[in-house]
C-alpha cells in the first residue's frame, strides 16, 4: 500500500504595482490588498491568471517542521505576454539517530 502525503505546505503570495489594490481575483485566488495565502500538498499546483503586466509578485512559504523548502524565482515583475513558472521544492529532513547497543548476560 502506497503512503499518500497529505501535509500542506502554507504560502503568502504578495502582487504589488498600480493596478493591485482592494479586493480582487487572479484566477480562482482572492487577493486583498495584493495579498492571498494559499496551500498545496505534494505535487499540486495553482494558476493565478490576469494579472496586469509589469505587477510584481513575492512568494514565501511558512517554514514546517521536518522539511527544507526552496522557491526557485521567489520574485520578479510580471511581463507582458510571458508566463511565469515558479517551483517550490520542499524536501524531507533526515533525522540524524544515534543508536546504541547493549548486552544482556545471564550467568
Amino acid at each position: 500500500t502506497a503512503i499518500t502525503d497529505t501535509r500542506e505546505f502554507n504560502f503568502t503570495i504578495t502582487l504589488s504595482g498600480d493596478n493591485i489594490s482592494g479586493s480582487q481575483v487572479f484566477g480562482t485566488t482572492a487577493f486583498m490588498n495584493g495579498a492571498a495565502n494559499v496551500k498545496l500538498k505534494n505535487n499540486e499546483s495553482i494558476t493565478f491568471s490576469d494579472i496586469p503586466a509589469g505587477t510584481q509578485y513575492k512568494i514565501e512559504e511558512d517554514p514546517l517542521d521536518g522539511y527544507t523548502g526552496s522557491i526557485d524565482k521567489p520574485s520578479g515583475t510580471i511581463t507582458y505576454n510571458q508566463d511565469v513558472s515558479v517551483i517550490c521544492t520542499n524536501t524531507k529532513k533526515t533525522i540524524q539517530k544515534d543508536y546504541v547497543s547493549f548486552s544482556v548476560r545471564n550467568l
